[in-house]
């Protein structure tokens, strides 16, 4: 469990050996966390590619965040210099409030990711297995690949890969930061801050392109009008959220912008429903000290929504957001004839009242300018260790900052 690749691990104990008297005395000391430096050779060739690329791009992924180099990672993108973009659930292995950070990339994307990836010669792709997926950023054709990870596994398994380095992620950074260094020299100093202007100026624009989304006064309610009213509200240093798969992961994840590594759970590549509300109960038990913040949609909660009662019986004080918008909307072009026939996408409910008949605080909001009040009024609850549920009435929403990549 502490060797190799990062992640979730799963331990299966058949029942007779489980339920069995264990004789003797029990001893045991947790083994050492084991991590591979990378091979000197490989960073030497690596930083010799990455300094001759003409516009060189960080690609980062969860093992980033599993490695803790956050802080390696900005580290080189300002050494370089280069633009960062991270996978979905490597999203805040750089705080996206750097310059540097382009965002997250699942089906939808800030507009910025599409271009900085349509400019690039070299994709720097560390702490990710570049594993093909409609949910990621994915590598167009025709750009030179460095691969750095982990797991030897992934090396060439999507993508015929220029060069790689096998390596625990914030090895490879402090070696690859060392190198370029190294080898660079001094300077670099006006590309730098022409860089950052560079992604200023998309940033603002794509910003600019969804501005009647974000201060929309619509009734129902914009569901970007509540993401912009909730990261005005909370202080994102001390937030961690996410999203449930579906409209809410496409709609968060472009436009919430993380402040600290680690302040985001993306996932939904595997797309079923309604898993937000359990790891953000995980989260909270982890980091009691934290706001933790689940947005789900009328169909997640239908899927989970009873564990609500979970966290009000265990004094777990999460927030959970429903944008109720009475439609599973991401299946309408798949479901047209159930739909048709049957009403297969219809979906209704007041999750205020059903919040509340499992012991759990709820408010029910219909108009923006409510919004930011509830939101401030919820967060008191949880500091109380009690659960809150805001159920905001939305429209149906089916406007996503989809931009593609080129070459896919």
């Amino acid at each position: 469990m502490r060797c190799g690749k990062g992640g979730p691990v799963l331990i299966e104990v058949p029942a007779e050996v489980w339920e069995a008297e264990y004789a003797g005395e029990l001893d045991y000391a947790p083994v050492q966390v084991q991590r591979a430096a990378p091979d000197p050779d490989a960073i030497k060739a690596a930083v010799r590619m990455l300094l001759a690329a003409k516009h060189p791009l960080l690609l980062a992924g969860q093992g980033v965040l599993y490695a803790d180099a956050s802080n390696q990672l900005a580290a080189l993108a300002e050494l370089i210099p280069a633009p960062v973009l991270t996978t979905n659930p490597g999203k805040s292995a750089i705080p996206e409030t750097h310059p540097l950070a382009l965002g997250a990339s699942t089906r939808s994307r800030p507009k910025m990711v599409t271009e900085f990836m349509a400019k690039a010669d070299l994709v720097l792709a560390i702490g990710s297995s570049l594993t093909r997926t409609p949910f990621g950023p994915g590598v167009p054709a025709g750009k030179t690949i460095i691969h750095a990870t982990n797991d030897a596994a992934d090396i060439n398994k999507e993508y015929r890969v220029d060069h790689a380095v096998i390596g625990d992620a914030a090895l490879v950074l402090d070696a690859l930061i060392a190198e370029v260094d190294r080898q660079k020299g001094a300077g670099g100093a006006n590309a730098l801050a022409s860089l950052k202007e560079d992604i200023a100026a998309a940033k603002k624009a794509w910003l600019a392109d969804w501005d009647k989304h974000l201060n929309s006064e619509e009734v129902p309610i914009n569901q970007y009008r509540v993401i912009r009213d909730l990261m005005r509200s909370v202080d994102r240093d001390n937030v961690i959220i996410t999203h449930d798969s579906g409209g809410p992961r496409e709609q968060l994840l472009p436009f919430w912008e993380t402040t600290a590594p680690g302040s985001y759970m993306g996932w939904g590549k595997s797309t079923q429903l309604g898993y937000g509300l359990g790891i953000t109960m995980g989260a909270k038990l982890a980091a009691p000290e934290k706001l933790c913040v689940n947005i789900m949609g009328d169909a997640s909660i239908g899927m989970t929504g009873m564990d609500i009662e979970t966290a009000a019986r265990n004094r777990i004080g999460i927030l959970t957001i429903v944008f109720n918008n009475g439609v599973m909307a991401a299946e309408r072009d798949v479901l047209e004839i159930s739909t048709k026939k049957y009403g297969a996408l219809t979906i209704g409910g007041n999750y205020t009242k059903v919040a509340e008949g499992l012991n759990v605080a709820a408010m029910r909001i219909e108009k923006p300018g409510d919004i930011v009040p509830a939101i401030k009024d919820a967060v008191r609850v949880t500091e109380t260790s009690a659960p809150f549920l805001l159920e905001i009435l939305v429209k149906e929403g089916y406007d996503f900052s989809r931009y593609p990549l080129e070459g896919l």
